[in-house]
């Protein structure tokens, strides 16, 4: 094969744009003498601020549209030199879609370009913005010490005209605004902020309808420097508060709420008070410490779904969490769906079972629970928790620990040990339907199902999810098969996790990621490839793959890193979430990547 051609000499700018303006037929170059507006809609859907700039050497002409765009869009890894330039470069009448997501921005610099954005932005504008650091940031020997310098205090600007506020600014020293009103603001995000406000009022009053009357949505997480909290909205109808350590008294009066999330705010407090007042509250999900004398629940007649978590199976005999979970659960006589998080240990040994201090449960159709099992035997907490709650007609249970290789659970283990089954027999009498997700394959699942159908009489039909690495032979599923068929008229579903899935207890209700249709993975058009930030792999003798590419090939990841001359001369590739389409089959036998053996699951 001949060499390729020499590449063409460098051109300068007047040669490149000469060059622009002409097609292979020698006439007019249509693209540049396209309206500005259209020409700013193509570049927008590059997606990426910088990548527009880098258009202006196409030509002069070109040289003013990056600028003049509505959308400021700097993907991750974006750096302060990036930024900052990017924000007072751009001369847009209004700003309608800010997204920034930085690296090791400084603390003034995230300020002052809040402070330039806010007055900007379009009546429905929607501002994005993360500050993250770096694994040399992270890694720093002074952070957490005390040794750094106090950081300045900085105002946040009032965002007039936002309809969606989102910042995570990596504890930011940080003043809510001492006046103006959030009069478009819809939906608020903040994350990993230090506010800097404890004893100096309430927190609240910036949230509420005064300041802003249209807030729909709002979610305080991982901040720091709050003690006193009200909020009293007309319009909100979904709140969440997590992990605000020191969090002393919160008041939240809001007629419209519909959710409401509560995670770890008054653990290590002697000392604290929450009132809510919520007539409309139709999902709770708690996750932090309850009694009786601290919390007051208003209203909640129209509660249709409530969340626990995390509830201890086992633990020690003075163990609180699971009384305060406990006094929760009788506090309300009925919901549509109850969800729980139970968690074991891995030894045992040394606890005690706990769930005996449950002794109520509201009334309800749906019972969902998520179990990190560590092994273990699920089924007397399990048919523990129906016993109390007979009328229950569907159960979902979810496994997320899956698979446990050299489970710690041994014969006498204390997660076996269980009354006599027979006593036990028709204690769910109103039990129609089960699911059960990550199904591992022990003998532990195995009995639980069998044990499921002896004290569930009208249990008709059962759906059984196997975990991705489980055992999916045909002996398995044969024996599952066996098991409903000494029930009469009951149906039995069993499905792989071909996909390779994880199921997740969500603690949050909350969008994760702004607008998942712009993070759609589906959809790549304007996405960036992010595999050559790999350029290393340890040597090793097998490779484990997970597949989780929706419709798209992954053949050229190996490819690119076979170019770089990373190893890929595995004995075994295991290799999980294959769906059988044409470009899985290239991805391994086009090219000599291992010499070995291919498990497929």
């Amino acid at each position: 094969m001949p060499p390729p051609p020499p590449p063409p000499p460098p051109m300068g700018d007047g040669e490149v744009e000469r060059a622009g303006m002409e097609t292979d037929g020698g006439g007019e170059d249509h693209i540049s003498a396209l309206p500005d507006d259209l020409l700013c809609s193509i570049l927008l859907r590059l997606g990426s601020t910088p990548a527009a700039g880098q258009t202006s050497l196409l030509s002069r002409r070109w040289r003013r549209l990056p600028s003049k765009l509505p959308r400021l869009l700097f993907p991750f890894p974006s750096t302060p030199p990036c930024v900052g330039p990017g924000i007072a470069a751009n001369t847009a009448p209004v700003l309608r879609h800010v997204d920034v997501v930085c690296c090791d921005s400084p603390a003034g610099a995230t300020a002052t370009w809040l402070h330039l954005l806010a007055p900007r932005l379009a009546h429905d504008g929607v501002v994005y913005f993360r500050n993250t650091m770096s694994r040399r940031r992270l890694m720093a020997p002074h952070r957490g010490l005390g040794l750094a310098s106090p950081s300045p205090t900085f105002e946040l600007p009032c965002f007039a005209t936002a309809a969606k506020l989102w910042l995570r600014l990596e504890f930011l020293n940080l003043e809510l605004p001492r006046s103006g009103v959030f009069a478009h603001l819809t939906e608020m995000f903040l994350e990993h902020v230090d506010f800097n406000h404890r004893g100096r009022g309430d927190f609240g009053h910036t949230f509420s309808t005064p300041r802003c009357p249209l807030l729909r949505i709002l979610r305080i997480a991982m901040c720091t420097g709050i003690d006193t909290m009200g909020i009293y909205s007309d319009s909100l109808h979904h709140f969440e508060l997590e992990f605000v350590p020191g969090l002393m008294e919160l008041t939240l009066m809001a007629p419209g709420l519909r959710t409401l999330e509560l995670l770890s705010c008054f653990y290590y407090i002697e000392e604290w008070n929450c009132s809510i007042h919520a007539p409309d509250l139709e999902s709770l999900r708690w996750g932090d410490r309850f009694n009786i004398g601290s919390v007051l629940f208003v209203g909640f007649a129209r509660l249709q779904q409530l969340a626990a978590f995390t509830i201890p199976v086992f633990g020690r005999p003075d163990n609180t969490i699971i009384q305060e979970f406990a006094l929760l659960l009788g506090r309300f006589s009925a919901v549509y769906r109850l969800d729980l998080l139970l968690s074991y240990e891995i030894d045992l040994d040394k606890y005690e079972y706990l769930m005996e201090y449950i002794t109520k449960l509201p009334n309800m159709n749906t019972m969902s629970l998520w179990l990190y099992a560590r092994g273990h035997s699920v089924g007397t907490s399990v048919f523990y928790l129906l016993s109390l709650c007979p009328s229950v007609k569907r159960l979902q249970l979810t496994l997320l620990d899956g698979t446990v290789a050299n489970s710690p659970c041994h014969s006498n283990c204390e997660c076996d040990e269980h009354p006599d089954w027979n006593e036990w027999e028709a204690i769910v009498h109103g039990l129609e339907e089960a699911e059960i997700r990550s199904f591992r394959g022990t003998e532990h699942d195995f009995n639980f199902v069998a044990l499921l159908f002896l004290v569930s009489p009208a249990l008709k039909k059962m759906t059984i999810t196997l975990d991705c690495m489980a055992d999916a032979s045909e002996e398995s599923c044969q024996k599952l098969r066996e098991i409903v068929a000494g029930h009469p008229g009951a149906c039995l579903e069993i499905h792989q996790n071909t996909s390779g899935v994880f199921y997740e207890f969500r603690q949050s209700n909350f969008t994760k990621i702004p607008d998942d249709h712009y993070y759609d993975s589906r959809n790549l058009d304007d996405k960036q490839y992010m595999m050559d930030y790999i350029t290393i792999l340890p040597h090793a003798e097998k490779l484990f793959l997970r597949l989780s590419s929706g419709p798209h090939a992954y053949g050229a990841c190996p490819d690119d890193w076979k170019t770089k001359h990373i190893s890929l001369d595995f004995q075994e590739v295991e290799v999980h979430g294959i769906e059988g389409v044409k470009h899985e089959l290239k991805l391994f036998f086009r090219g000599n990547y291992f010499d070995g053996q291919l498990i497929s699951g």
